[in-house]
């Protein structure tokens, strides 16, 4: 998980400031796949060699944003989303949390850790 600390203490802090169920997410925190754009943050499709990083943030991140989402950060995927089993050659595989010895499988393997861990109530 990339996280973004100031922003989502940032995002946690207007919420907290704002009304409690003002809107559907109001206030829970979501991660999102390394494939979506997050404002600010590089989008590398799990790779080692794609470096942009996001002007804006890609449409369903911007519609959870809206509806009260606090984007903690970004996980890690597999490699161009070319993957069934989770593994990463660009970087660390998501393990697993509750069996290190089985993989997470899926490009989504990071969003999957992410939440089977407890770490987010949902992601991306």
């Amino acid at each position: 998980l990339q996280v973004d600390a100031e922003g989502a203490a940032a995002a946690a802090a207007a919420a907290t400031e704002g009304t409690p169920g003002a809107s559907p997410l109001y206030g829970v925190p979501v991660a999102v796949k390394d494939e979506a754009d997050v404002a600010g943050f590089p989008t590398r499709l799990g790779t080692t060699f794609l470096e942009d990083v996001a002007a804006e943030d890609a449409l369903p991140v911007a519609r959870l944003r809206r509806a009260g989402a606090v984007i903690v950060g970004k996980t890690a995927m597999a490699e161009i989303g070319s993957g069934t089993t989770g593994y990463r050659t660009g970087g660390p595989t998501p393990r697993n949390p509750h069996d290190a010895n089985a993989w997470p499988g899926g490009s989504s393997s990071g969003s999957a850790v992410a939440v089977a861990a407890g770490l987010v109530p949902a992601a991306l």
